[in-house]
């Protein structure tokens, strides 16, 4: 059965399972991965609660996951996890209880969900968020560049212009 005492959020890509758990200032964090189940364990500060309290996340999958390629990132907020599906598909749901059931702490994550039919799209790097600023400088320095070659320098520096004519306005 799935519980947890900190609020979760989930997104899926067609061979990975993207999981946000939301305390701050984890510490001791423990991650386990089964075929059926993600366990996270640790101590922090849920966000429903001010004082620091121990962590137990249990995820029971209605999917299974695959043997090894599992990862997690403590981060200040929160705590990153991507774990590898046994086969690529898509689920139909993160856990096999009710949604009724947990609908009090998990959640889909919009910010990282990406449909079947936008797998084809230019793959993200899975850096859970970011914003699309990943690389900045790089479309900075690209557009630029194809700007100054197509187009002509259209500022003021070492043109001479008539004066003006400000006769009209009574000077």
């Amino acid at each position: 059965m799935s519980t947890s005492n900190a609020n979760v959020k989930w997104a899926q890509r067609t061979r990975v399972l993207l999981i946000t758990v939301d305390i701050v200032d984890a510490q001791e964090v423990r991650v386990e991965f089964e075929a059926s189940c993600v366990r996270v364990t640790g101590r922090g500060v849920v966000k429903s609660d001010s004082s620091p309290s121990s962590l137990n996340v249990v995820l029971s999958l209605d999917g299974s996951l695959a043997d090894s390629g599992h990862s997690f990132k403590v981060l200040g907020q929160c705590i990153q996890i991507h774990a590898t599906k046994s086969a690529p598909c898509f689920w139909e749901k993160l856990t096999a209880e009710r949604p009724k059931l947990l609908k009090n702490w998990l959640s889909c994550d919009w910010a990282l969900w990406k449909d079947e039919d936008d797998e084809n799209d230019v793959e993200d790097k899975l850096n859970f968020g970011g914003g699309g600023y990943g690389d900045l400088g790089n479309m900075i320095a690209t557009s630029t560049m194809s700007r100054s070659a197509a187009e002509p320098d259209t500022d003021d520096e070492g043109e001479v212009r008539p004066p003006a004519d400000l006769s009209d306005l009574g000077v």
